[in-house]
């Protein structure tokens, strides 16, 4: 098999790149796939709302901080077709001491305060978009809270956050 030319340089437009790539998936008889996610979603905004058009009711994972999930637009993204909610953490918040990359989750935080911050996320976002957030169960000691898998087809969705 020969090596495909290599794509135009850093210099041109991100969008011509990506439509050459495209290009080539179709000439090789080959279909891209999309995982479609946006991060720390707190409210509706024009851009949240362009995004959900663009989704156009197809699968769309949404990032979103619990403990800021503004309720309406929660309840506008439980009433959309495809959406799943994904907890990005609690509050987005850094934790990590001065001169440590940021963290919310980290070795310098108690585990019992990260894992009560992580259930009540998941719980919060289930209060408010019940059909949207994925239901919780335990592991059979209680200790970690995971979201049950969100299925898309054959595809299986499932995010968990310990960064920023």
């Amino acid at each position: 098999m020969q090596a495909a030319a290599p794509i135009e340089s850093a210099a041109s437009d991100p969008w011509d790149r990506l439509r050459t790539v495209f290009d080539r998936y179709a000439a090789a008889g080959r279909t891209a796939t999309f995982w479609r996610r946006d991060d720390d979603v707190t409210a509706q905004s024009p851009a949240l709302d362009r995004l959900l058009e663009l989704a156009a009711g197809g699968p769309i994972t949404l990032a979103a901080i619990p403990q800021d999930l503004d309720p309406a637009a929660a309840a506008r993204l439980d009433e959309t077709p495809g959406v799943t909610l994904a907890p990005h953490g609690w509050a987005h918040a850094n934790h990590a001491p001065a001169g440590e990359k940021k963290a919310e989750y980290g070795a310098h935080r108690p585990l019992d305060a990260m894992l009560a911050e992580i259930a009540g996320g998941w719980a919060r976002l289930q209060a408010l978009a019940p059909a949207a957030a994925p239901r919780l169960h335990r592991d059979d000691r209680g200790v970690w809270t995971w979201p049950e898998p969100v299925h898309h087809g054959s595809r299986c969705a499932l995010y968990s956050s310990c960064g920023m």
